[in-house]
């Protein structure tokens, strides 16, 4: 509960105000990306960090650090830096998942260039920032290599390469007109338009 609303930990921003609607809107959401899924041939998935909160009793991963969106968990979660070999062991599990469900289905992956706002891990934040999307890059060429079926798309690559003129003037976000060309030439590749 948080200021009496029934937060969802592993979807950001989902609240409730009693446990009842908060399942109904669970299940709900659950049905919606079923469904998706289900009419879906090609995934995308952007990878951001390795910086996450482990849920003290469960295990699971929380979507975001304590506090985020309103949200509680400081007293039920645990800072944890995910290594090289649990990211690989993960995101492994999401292509075997897919793959196994949908056989002809195309995966791309990328790394999201978006930097780290802030770091829990007591290094300095350029240090924290470049070890999570080291890791994340790394990972997903031995993924690609790995699997026919997924494909390593530059975007992080691309954005990086642009220099500060890639960004906007909070240093944190992309242009716009940089993630549109990025978009478009990832269409192009992969899709021929």
């Amino acid at each position: 509960m948080v200021d009496g609303r029934v937060q969802c930990p592993y979807r950001p921003l989902v609240f409730a105000n009693t446990p009842e609607t908060f399942n109904q809107i669970s299940a709900d959401l659950t049905r919606v990306l079923r469904r998706g899924f289900d009419e879906a041939d090609h995934f995308v998935f952007t990878f951001g960090m390795t910086e996450v909160f482990v849920n003290k009793q469960s295990g699971k991963i929380a979507n975001q650090k304590p506090g985020y969106g309103l949200g509680g968990g400081a007293d039920e979660t645990t800072y944890h830096r995910a290594s090289f070999s649990e990211n690989f062991a993960v995101i492994s599990r999401i292509v075997a998942l897919i793959t196994e469900a949908k056989p002809k289905a195309r995966i791309f992956c990328t790394v999201s260039p978006v930097p780290l706002k802030r770091t829990f891990s007591g290094d300095d934040i350029f240090v924290a920032n470049s070890l999570s999307k080291s890791t994340l890059r790394t990972v997903l060429a031995e993924i690609s290599a790995k699997h026919p079926n997924v494909s390593y798309f530059p975007s992080y690559e691309a954005v990086i390469s642009g220099g500060d003129s890639a960004w906007e003037d909070d240093g944190r976000h992309v242009q716009r007109p940089v993630v549109e060309a990025i978009t478009r030439t990832f269409i192009k590749t992969y899709f021929g338009s």
